[in-house]
């Protein structure tokens, strides 16, 4: 058993007077009272609140102040498009994962905090009422007992330790999952800005394959070219053709992974300028 501080007396005296006997109870229940918890309850208004989208002006003002040890502040405008250090600060802002570790940095802290409070002390009274027999010349006894745990003090400083460590461990933790968060973001806008160039080039292409296959059938409805020449221009069209749908996937794909990154729903356009 932990060593423990006891101090407890017991004080035998007759009460005659009911207002000092209501006072002594009313000053004994104030010396017990607690603090009660009271958890957030979990229910739909919370969870929309949580899940909903970052605010977009809000957003703007938190990127401008900044201050942050890899990224710098941007000064952003949806009218001009995204940039890719610009995705990298709402990144950073707003990735629901990173929020979430934020949390688990905010438990640390307590921990940290509850780790270095020290117990409160323990007091006890109790009361007792002679019962049967003869009673007469008999007074109620009460006593108090004050206790106090000693080992709290030994042990104080290992707990203060590991909490420190399991903060610093958290703190390095979100550092890494920014930074990769961060570079993912800048990636995903710079996989837009090619895509979007590539999707631009194919389709002129397609274009000019489509005026090619129009004057081939034209050739060879007059005999002036082969059978062979009309299917080699009809199948460079559908190479050309095939780029565009496989640019236009890709280029989706990015933009939805985008989204992720920077915490908008999956439909939503956001700062994104880049649109098929």
């Amino acid at each position: 058993m932990p060593p423990s501080f006891n101090a407890g007396y017991t004080m035998i005296h007759k009460i005659k007077d009911r207002k000092i006997r209501c006072l002594f109870f009313i000053i004994l229940v104030a010396l017990q009272g607690c603090a009660i918890y009271h958890p957030q309850p979990i229910d739909k208004r919370n969870v929309s609140e949580s899940l909903k989208a970052p605010d977009q002006y809000l957003l703007r003002i938190q990127a401008r102040e900044l201050k942050h040890p890899f990224l710098k502040p941007v000064d952003m405008d949806p009218n001009k498009g995204l940039t890719p250090e610009g995705a990298a600060v709402i990144a950073v802002l707003a990735n629901p994962a990173l929020k979430a570790a934020r949390d688990k940095r905010g438990i640390a802290a307590a921990q940290l905090l509850q780790a270095g409070i020290l117990p409160n002390p323990q007091l006890s009274y109790n009361l007792d009422f002679p019962t049967g027999g003869n009673t007469q010349g008999t007074v109620n006894a009460f006593g108090l007992n004050l206790s106090w745990n000693l080992m709290s003090l030994v042990v104080r400083r290992s707990q203060v330790d590991a909490g420190r460590a399991e903060a610093n461990s958290v703190d390095l933790d979100i550092a890494w999952q920014e930074w990769q968060i961060a570079l993912a973001a800048r990636m995903h806008v710079y996989n837009l800005i090619f895509l979007k160039e590539l999707i631009a080039t194919a389709q002129n292409q397609e274009d000019v394959l489509k005026e090619n296959l129009a004057t081939t059938q034209m050739a060879f409805d007059s005999g002036d070219v082969t059978e062979v020449d009309l299917s080699a221009a009809q199948a460079a069209l559908d190479k050309a053709h095939n780029t565009v749908l496989i640019a236009r996937q890709q280029y989706e794909q990015e933009r939805l992974s985008l989204n992720q990154s920077i915490g908008l729903p999956t439909g939503a356009t956001g700062f994104s300028p880049y649109r098929s």
